[in-house]
């Protein structure tokens, strides 16, 4: 018979969740970079193509930066429930050894 019992190294989870956020922070840094240097190429050239390959740029980076802002969000809450589980975690350890007594 299986055992319902769950480990859950919240240690290893924060060590992962603060990896992410610096990896995040660097992607934010390049699209800013990126939007930088599309912003330099647009005053270099004009015309229909130009305007097309602007318009899809436009497009492509606002998907691209509410992606990233939802992985944050995910980050953040993922952040939250460590902590809440750490707390609950706490609570119970300390009503366990009052039994103790």
């Amino acid at each position: 018979m299986g055992s319902d019992f769950v480990n859950v190294n919240t240690d290893r989870l924060k060590g992962d969740i603060s990896y992410m956020m610096n990896e995040l922070e660097i992607i934010n840094q390049n699209m800013k970079n990126l939007y930088e240097n599309i912003e330099t190429l647009n005053g270099m050239w004009n015309g229909p193509a130009n305007d097309e390959f602007t318009k899809q740029f436009t497009s492509d980076y606002s998907l691209v930066t509410s992606n990233l802002e939802d992985i944050r969000k995910y980050l953040d809450a993922l952040s939250e429930c460590c902590s809440k589980y750490n707390s609950c975690e706490n609570n119970v350890g300390q009503l366990v050894d009052t039994l103790q007594v």
